[in-house]
């Protein structure tokens, strides 16, 4: 029994497990992003945010995979960009130029232990401490979801696509 003041202290849970029903799931092929706001909010309720990410990857010439459970065939998706209801996080993470997330507490930790190459937009509830400890750390790229817009977007693709770029040496040293 926890008395008050007191902390509870544990691991996150792993998705390796939740995506074995995806045993023939391929890569996409050539340069790609991940775009996935959990397992409790859809890219399809924040349509300014998707939309500016949708542009920015076509823009730079790269695959968009988004996990949604919303969007539909009768949406009409540009070809560059895959829509699945579930997306094997830890199959995906390792081989993407991004991943682009909401800081959700498994989300954020997960990335962090696979060495991803994230953009956290913190949406809701705990997810601005998340971006507060990702800012600390440098060990990706924040964006406040009011700043979210095309050019932002480009711009940290451009920056995590740069290996040179030093954000690389703490994602490698965390991971």
């Amino acid at each position: 029994a926890c008395k008050a003041g007191c902390h509870l202290v544990g691991p996150l849970p792993s998705s390796k497990e939740r995506g074995d029903h995806l045993g023939d799931f391929l890569l996409p092929e050539g340069k790609f992003v991940v775009l996935s706001f959990g397992s409790v909010l859809d890219p399809y309720d924040f349509p300014e945010i998707t939309d500016s990410i949708v542009r920015a990857t076509n823009a730079l010439g790269l695959k968009l995979v988004i996990g949604s459970r919303k969007f539909s065939k009768e949406h009409q998706l540009p070809e560059h960009v895959q829509v699945l209801p579930y997306l094997p996080i830890p199959r995906l993470i390792p081989s993407a130029e991004a991943y682009i997330h909401h800081g959700g507490a498994n989300s954020f930790s997960e990335a962090l232990r696979l060495g991803a190459r994230q953009i956290l937009i913190p949406l809701t509830t705990d997810q601005p401490i998340q971006a507060h400890y990702l800012k600390q750390i440098d060990a990706g790229l924040t964006l406040p979801p009011q700043e979210v817009n095309h050019n932002a977007i480009e711009q940290a693709l451009k920056v995590l696509g740069n290996p040179e770029h030093p954000i690389h040496n703490n994602i490698a040293r965390l991971r």
